[in-house]
């Protein structure tokens, strides 16, 4: 069975260990600008129908603060949901950020591939040095060359800092229509476009969504295909993704 973000993602910024009867269990929480959810993960070791819970909360949990529980919809994954809600507990209660222990306020944290904080900026710029674009900004701290998701963000801050337009020296770079969406709408959209790739193509058997990743989709593919049908499989696909989501955005395949 498939399962929705069921692996240790490589950043995050908050976890914890939780056990359910004979189970055992990891929750990794990646948090971004207002500590929105960009990915609530998890491992478990134990019964399935506990990680299909797990997985349902893990699908609704994407773009809410992270303490914002689902209500109604938490009638489906009652287990899960008590889980989580005592990773929320530890993490407001008990949980200082290395950041705080820093003096830094999380929330001002920009480039989390490189943890750039506003400060960091108003410092550089304080300091003498001339921005002119994001480029420059790069240069000088590495903020936003890592996954790109800070650059809205970045320009936001730097805009009343510089002398000239932030874009001046900045490359054209059109964006893709996948770049602009919130995982969980990119999510929806995919899983859209799988649904009717697959009536179209039925021989390739069930295809499923498996999850989001920055700049890619995980796509869980049910029947045994050779790798010519394979290659085939992902051709098809990445130019019905590049016609209708843009190019740019990668597609990973996943055995069930």
């Amino acid at each position: 069975m498939d399962h929705f973000h069921r692996e240790k993602p490589s950043i995050y910024r908050y976890d914890t260990s939780f056990t359910f009867g004979k189970g055992k269990g990891h929750f990794y929480l990646d948090t971004g600008k207002k500590e929105q959810v960009l990915g609530l993960y998890y491992e478990w070791e134990g019964e399935d129908w506990v990680a299909s819970q797990l997985s349902s909360l893990a699908q609704e949990m994407t773009g809410l603060p992270y303490g914002t529980l689902p209500s109604l919809k938490g009638e489906r994954f009652p287990i899960a949901l008590m889980l989580y809600r005592r990773f929320v507990v530890e993490i407001q209660e008990s949980f200082i950020p290395w950041a705080k222990l820093k003096g830094r306020d999380p929330l001002n944290l920009l480039c989390r591939c490189f943890g750039v904080y506003k400060e960091d900026i108003h410092e550089l710029v304080g300091s003498g040095v001339v921005l002119h674009s994001l480029r420059d900004l790069g240069d000088h701290l590495q903020a936003g060359i890592g996954c790109g998701t800070c650059k809205e963000d970045l320009k936001e801050e730097l805009a009343p800092l510089i002398p000239h337009p932030i874009e001046s020296k900045e490359p054209v770079n059109d964006q893709s229509l996948w770049e602009k969406l919130d995982p969980q709408t990119l999510a929806s959209e995919f899983h859209t476009l799988l649904r009717q790739f697959q009536g179209e193509n039925n021989e390739y058997g069930v295809l499923k969504l498996g999850g989001t990743r920055p700049g890619s989709v995980l796509v869980s593919v049910e029947k045994s295909l050779g790798s010519e049908q394979r290659a085939e499989l992902k051709e098809r696909l990445k130019k019905v993704c590049d016609k209708t989501l843009g190019p740019g955005l990668e597609i990973v395949f996943l055995s069930y």
